[in-house]
């Protein structure tokens, strides 16, 4: 039987959206093996043989997949690990990376839901970005921007996620920054989602929570010159989860606009 070994090597967003849909679409016809990071772990659970935890950084970027374009996954794993895995198997195995090509074809994905049981009340879930993405702070929210978003929900349950290094702890809310996945997931399925656009709201998508993505409307080469709102509402949007994208603003939308769209879901 042919074994397959893979990696999760792009950003959040590639990995939720493209990659793991593209390795659970093998999965139903060989084993697979995965390696990536700790985080992953969960949304893979469905469906891997057994999965690796291990970080890969690229030296060209956070979209190392899409850089650096190697054919397999040993400039991956690191060399004590892959000599492991391969020893670990009996039968044929190969290596397998998505390229963009695959991860852009819709017949060679399956998705699954995220998040399970419901709970009381509906909370507000915002990622309040710090990352400085690609040179362009212009693309984060501010801090006092957010403190406004937050005061105008006084009597809604709200909290902060993302990675610690990653998103800011808004004043008012609950930290949630860090939690484990699949609490993430179950608290995201039965929230609004609001935050500029990155991993945790391709994720929201997936857990079928409707959410507010605040983007701009540059055209983007591995959307085929479209713009992000075709990203969220069609191609990496499998559940037809409602959303609402604020591109109108060159990314800074005012508070009363973001307010006012996350109160149509609530």
């Amino acid at each position: 039987m042919k074994n397959i070994i893979g990696c999760l090597t792009g950003e959040m967003g590639w990995i939720i959206a493209t990659e793991i849909p593209y390795y659970r679409w093998l999965s139903k016809k060989h084993p697979v093996v995965l390696v990536g990071p700790e985080w992953c772990k969960y949304l893979c659970s469905d469906f891997v043989n057994m999965y690796v935890p291990h970080d890969y950084k690229s030296k060209n970027g956070p979209d190392n997949w899409v850089v650096d374009r190697y054919p397999t996954v040993r400039p991956y794993i690191p060399k004590g690990i892959m000599k492991s895995l391969r020893s670990g198997f009996a039968d044929e195995w190969s290596e397998v990376v998505p390229d963009e090509k695959r991860c852009m074809s819709k017949k060679k994905k399956k998705y699954r839901k995220y998040g399970d049981f419901a709970l009381s009340a509906v909370p507000i879930l915002i990622h309040a970005r710090t990352a400085d993405k690609y040179g362009q702070e212009k693309r984060n929210w501010s801090t006092q921007k957010w403190e406004s978003f937050v005061s105008a929900f006084a009597d809604r349950y709200i909290a902060s996620i993302g990675s610690a290094g990653g998103a800011h702890h808004i004043n008012g809310t609950m930290d949630w920054r860090g939690i484990r996945t699949k609490d993430l997931c179950t608290f995201t399925h039965n929230a609004v989602v609001v935050g500029t656009s990155s991993g945790p709201m391709h994720l929201a998508s997936h857990c079928g929570a409707p959410h507010v993505v605040i983007t701009g409307k540059e055209p983007q080469k591995a959307l085929g010159g479209k713009t992000n709102r075709y990203r969220y509402e069609k191609l990496w949007n499998p559940f037809n989860t409602p959303c609402t994208v604020l591109d109108s603003h060159k990314w800074q939308p005012p508070v009363d606009v973001v307010v006012n769209a996350v109160k149509e879901y609530l």
